[in-house]
């Protein structure tokens, strides 16, 4: 509970077999009902996680068509570039925004 309330980047856990950006679509699929093109790769965060490592690995994705649909999560947002500074985010994630702060900022 001492993350709730604050942002992440969408995705999940790699299962046997699938490569990171198999998962990613499979989990936006999940997720968010969304078939997304999972683009280039962006960069990769690893974390310390329980102990452990916690590895996230973040794509540009296209969405062709229609708009997410909440299955388990609270609430989804479309942000500019500059609203992505607006927001509390989860810990592991942080290190992403200024990277898609940039990428948003060349697609303005």
């Amino acid at each position: 509970m001492s993350n709730a309330g604050r942002w992440e980047c969408p995705g999940g856990k790699v299962e046997a077999g699938e490569t990171d950006a198999i998962a990613l679509a499979r989990e936006l699929h999940e997720e968010l009902t969304i078939a997304v093109c999972v683009g280039e790769h962006l960069m990769d965060v690893v974390v310390p996680h329980n102990g452990g490592t916690l590895r996230l690995v973040f794509y540009v994705c296209a969405l062709p068509h229609g708009e997410p649909a909440l299955t388990e999560h609270d609430a989804v947002r479309w942000c500019t570039a500059d609203e992505l500074l607006t927001l509390k985010w989860q810990t592991a994630d942080e290190p992403a925004v200024e990277p898609i702060r940039r990428l948003l900022s060349v697609d303005d």
